[in-house]
């Protein structure tokens, strides 16, 4: 249900149902970056970076920080994080790195690791439709084509 409530843009309730479960299992891997992605989704990334911290798997500690540093006006901080995500995981977190690109407003490189994530039939490609951190780019006409041809197969 928390994923429901932040992608219809409820994310006061997401974070609280995602904080909920949180407490009674401290160890789900990416729980804690769904819990800072709505408060990046909200504008506050000095409350999201601590977030980072507690997933158990790094791809999503490294994304979050990522995000929360780049919005919080620490530039090369937040690149340092997205290249150790790309060099540690670009087999398994393509998704999670089109979604860095995406929030950082780089339509290109986001679409570029989309494909990716596409060819390499990442998890994350399944609510891309839905998803807030990639609502930027679904104005653009090689969105609908993403996802035409995700329907297709």
């Amino acid at each position: 249900m928390p994923g429901v409530q932040m992608y219809r843009g409820d994310y006061g309730r997401a974070r609280e149902s995602f904080q909920h479960s949180l407490e009674i299992n401290p160890e789900q891997s990416n729980t804690a970056a769904f819990v800072a992605y709505t408060f990046l989704l909200q504008g506050d990334p000095a409350s999201a970076l601590p977030m980072s911290r507690r997933s158990t798997v790094e791809l999503f500690q490294l994304q979050v920080a990522a995000l929360a540093d780049h919005d919080l006006g620490h530039a090369p901080e937040a690149r340092q994080h997205l290249d150790e995500a790309i060099s540690k995981h670009a087999t398994d977190g393509a998704y999670q790195i089109a979604q860095v690109y995406a929030l950082w407003g780089d339509k290109d490189r986001a679409f570029q690791w989309l494909e990716r994530a596409y060819q390499q039939h990442d998890g994350g490609f399944t609510v891309v439709e839905f998803d807030p951190l990639v609502k930027s780019l679904r104005p653009d006409p090689r969105f609908a084509a993403l996802v035409k041809k995700l329907k297709q197969n």
